[in-house]
């Protein structure tokens, strides 16, 4: 999910509270990294969350639409794989 290389950036502008900046200042301090790059990996990071959250949300409606049955994937329905032969 990370931009290319050559994509042009855009400056955005943000106002933190203080912790929060205090913070921040620590972690990217910590990390060797830039304010920036620390916030586009934080800002990737929270909309990967959300596209997982929306996944498992159409999960969760599409089996409380289509139950699953008793025994579906009970293991004794599925076919027994065939022995392995041993070489000569």
């Amino acid at each position: 999910m990370h931009a290319p290389e050559d994509e042009p950036m855009k400056t955005l502008r943000i106002t933190l509270d203080e912790s929060l900046a205090h913070e921040v200042a620590r972690a990217v301090s910590k990390l060797g990294t830039t304010r920036s790059a620390f916030t586009r990996e934080a800002l990737r990071d929270a909309l990967a969350k959300i596209d997982r959250e929306e996944l498992e949300l159409r999960h969760r409606q599409g089996y409380e639409r289509h139950p699953v049955r008793p025994g579906e994937f009970d293991m004794r329905s599925l076919p027994r794989p065939l022995p392995l032969r041993k070489s000569p």
